[in-house]
């Protein structure tokens, strides 16, 4: 009766290795590669909204355009920005975002909108500054705390970035995306139970978000628990999101 656990851990290695992607870090130690997973990478919520089609964004933009032409208000000017922060035009919404706040230069929709801007274009340094300037004015926004949290991950500074999406994560304790962010930045800090948790934390108000999925299966097998690292891609494959 014995042999029935080393047939079974048998049995689940043979699937795992042959049917299961395993991560690339990994490959070059021998072990099969169906399909390399990513690294682990911070996500933003907002940012999995659909993008305008080519059709809609031509539309709003004629509208806006004719408004603006009316009247350059500065609510006009911030749209506009932001419609091209949808169609990932990044560089074009800048300038737009400065004509806002050299007009009030306390305006939080654009700074926060700069800001992200300036890090989607690595512009770490002028990222940090619009929002570092947003959370002193909002002290008390989820968003501000999150989106200065995506720029010190980005910019690679660790530690500020844990802070920013603890302080995030104490506002918003609901937001699936803050979660898996604090997960990533305890994981580039080696404190792997930490990084654990809060992936666990962002399944639990999510149980079908992906992005923490991986990277919980990628953290599991990394730290060599390979039975749950399968369970998690069991998973992924009955969500028909495996790669």
């Amino acid at each position: 009766m014995k042999t029935r656990p080393f047939l079974f851990a048998t049995l689940l290695m043979f699937l795992a290795q042959t049917l299961l992607p395993i991560p690339a870090a990994h490959a070059d130690a021998g072990l099969p590669a169906a399909a390399a997973l990513s690294m682990p990478e911070i996500v933003d919520c907002s940012r999995d909204l659909p993008l305008m089609t080519g059709g809609e964004f031509q539309k709003l933009w004629g509208e806006l355009e004719q408004e603006r032409l009316q009247h350059e208000d500065p609510g006009v000017l911030l749209d506009q920005a932001d419609a091209l922060t949808d169609q990932e035009r990044f560089e074009e919404a800048i300038p737009l975002y400065s004509k806002v706040l050299s007009l009030d230069p306390e305006d939080s929709d654009a700074l926060s909108g700069r800001g992200n801007a300036y890090i989607e274009t690595r512009q770490f340094a002028d990222a940090l500054r619009d929002l570092t300037k947003n959370v002193q004015l909002n002290p008390d926004s989820f968003e501000a705390w999150y989106d200065r949290g995506v720029a010190y991950f980005e910019a690679g500074d660790y530690p500020a970035a844990l802070q920013d999406y603890q302080k995030s994560v104490t506002l918003n304790p609901s937001d699936k995306c803050a979660h898996n962010n604090l997960a990533i930045t305890y994981e580039s800090l080696g404190d792997n139970q930490a990084a654990l948790s809060h992936y666990n934390q962002a399944l639990e108000i999510d149980p079908a978000f992906e992005k923490a999925l991986r990277n919980r299966a990628d953290l599991y097998f990394d730290t060599g628990a390979y039975f749950h690292w399968f369970v998690d891609h069991v998973r992924l494959w009955w969500m028909g999101l495996t790669a």
